[in-house]
Order: C-alpha cells, then sequence, then structure tokens
C-alpha cells in the first residue's frame, strides 16, 4: 500500500482536473475465476503482501467489536486471506466466509487447513445474495457481520441492498448489531482507475492490476453506499467515514461498546514498512472510532 509523493499528487491531479466517470460500471466477471487472477489476489494477501496493512486495519477494528468467543460471517471472502489473518490474531473467534468463486473458495479452504486454521476458519460457496440459501449461515447464531473489499462486486444497487438486508436480519435473529464494512469508494475521474493500482501496488501481477482498475470503476459513491446502508437498516447506528485526502476508501461500522472497546486490541505490525502503512491507513481514517 506504499505510495510515493509524487504518486499520490498524480492520483490527486487526476481526481481535480481529470475527465469525470458519469456512472458506475459494473465489473465484467461477478466471480473470479480465471486462474492467473485467482492467484494474483490470493498473493497480494499472502504474509509479505501489500493488502496486509489493510487486513490490520480491519482486523483491528472488527476485533474491537467482536466479543471474546464470538462468531463472524464475512461475505465475499475471496479465498480467505483475510479471514486467515484475523484468525492468527483472535484464536478465540470462530469465522464463516462466503464467496460466489468455487476456484476461491477451493484455494482458500486448502490454504486454511495448510495453515491449520481450518477448525475455526471456514469458506462457503455460495451467492451473498442468496445467504439463506447456505445451510450453515441459516443454522448459525452470529455475533457480528463483515464484508473487506467486496460490496462493490455486486452487479448492482439493488444487489447491494439484497445483501445487506439479509445480514441485518441474521443479525437481528441473533439479538447483536455488530458490523464492519470497508471497500472502495468510486472516484469522481475516470483515469483515477488506472492510476491507482501503479501508485499503491506497482510490483503486482497484470491481472491483480486490472482487477484493482476494475474495482474502483465498480465501487459505489459514498452517497450510494450510505443510501443502500441506510435502506437495510445499518446506518441508524452505524459510523460511516470516507478516506481522507485520497477518498477513495469507505467504512461502515457499528459503535463500539464500552465493554469492548481496545480489550481485544491486536499486536502491532513488526515489519516497518507494512507497520508504515497500516499507521497511514489509521491517518486517513482519523474519524473513525
Amino acid at each position: 500500500m506504499s505510495a510515493s509523493i509524487s504518486g499520490l499528487i498524480r492520483l490527486i491531479l487526476s481526481e481535480q482536473f481529470g475527465k469525470r466517470i458519469s456512472t458506475r460500471i459494473p465489473e465484467p466477471c461477478l466471480e473470479m475465476t480465471e486462474e492467473g487472477s485467482v492467484s494474483a489476489f490470493h498473493e497480494q494477501g499472502s504474509e509479505h503482501g501489500p493488502l496486509i496493512p489493510v487486513y490490520h486495519f480491519c482486523a483491528t477494528h472488527i476485533s474491537r467489536r467482536c466479543p471474546k468467543g464470538g462468531t463472524l460471517l464475512d461475505v465475499g471472502s475471496g479465498s480467505g486471506q483475510f479471514l486467515k489473518y484475523l484468525a492468527r490474531q483472535r484464536p478465540d473467534m470462530r469465522i464463516y466466509g462466503v464467496d460466489l468463486s468455487s476456484e476461491m473458495v477451493e484455494l482458500g479452504n486448502a490454504s486454511l487447513e495448510a495453515e491449520g486454521v481450518s477448525d475455526r476458519v471456514t469458506l462457503l460457496h455460495g451467492d451473498m445474495c442468496k445467504l439463506q440459501d447456505i445451510k450453515s449461515v441459516r443454522t448459525t447464531r452470529f455475533s457480528m457481520v463483515s464484508s473487506v473489499f467486496a460490496l462493490h462486486h455486486l452487479p448492482a444497487f439493488d444487489a447491494m441492498v439484497t445483501c445487506l438486508t439479509d445480514l441485518r436480519a441474521i443479525l437481528d435473529q441473533a439479538g447483536k448489531n455488530q458490523f464492519f464494512f470497508f471497500d472502495h469508494a468510486r472516484p469522481r475521474a475516470s483515469g483515477t482507475p488506472k492510476i491507482f493500482p501503479e501508485v499503491f501496488t506497482p510490483d503486482s501481477a497484470k491481472e491483480f492490476k486490472l482487477d484493482s482498475e476494475n474495482s474502483l470503476r465498480a465501487s459505489f459513491s459514498p452517497a450510494e453506499f450510505v443510501e443502500a446502508m441506510r435502506t437495510s437498516g445499518f446506518t441508524d447506528t452505524g459510523q460511516h467515514v470516507v478516506s481522507r485526502i485520497i477518498p477513495f476508501y469507505q467504512v461502515l461500522a457499528s459503535e463500539i461498546t464500552g465493554s469492548d472497546s481496545h480489550i481485544n486490541d491486536l499486536p502491532s505490525i513488526e515489519e516497518k514498512s507494512l507497520k508504515k502503512d497500516f499507521e497511514g491507513l489509521n491517518w486517513l481514517f482519523k474519524a473513525l472510532h
């Protein structure tokens, strides 16, 4: 996630003076099945990969909200690299992830087993707009729900509302109200999505760069994001924050209760470059509690 000053300036100038994006452009494929793309995405979340600062940021905020011994439902989990990272940090949690790509689920479950966390983390093949069709989701009481870099994969605004409405119902059935959603925010300028991966992940595979570009074009604007959350009943007790300076990320998260606040904080990242990027994310989301 590191970016040079010149790269950041390019992004800022693109947003200020570039040709505007008129509408959201959904991704060309709703599920990642091509072997090169699946492998490239999985690799970015490896132990020293550039997604680790994002994973640590999201894991920190999820951990603060999920009680000891809690059960988490994460949607759009891909190959489970983030969930594996979270499981290492919180060995008391039980985690279920849902993804539409059978290739991602197969790769992820093999990776989870190799890592020795498959008894606590399970990836399920399914549609996050049809969560009640998944038996393990239907029969489990969840303490919290989450999504990391996934909602933009949905084909349309109505699909996001459907997904979120189901997640709201899952929490209501369990009498819980803890959630964390992290995603891209759609840029204003049409040239920004192409610049973004060159600035933040310049050494990544071309498949990952193309996926990043498509993801930004497919992302929902902050206004759309908030409206979907409001329609599905999440914003009543949630905080929506867009990253400052480079407004290409957004979060909606539940309030932290007094009993959970900072009790479940995670150890800091040891690798200096990754720690710097994590601290940068904290600065971008300074308003997020």
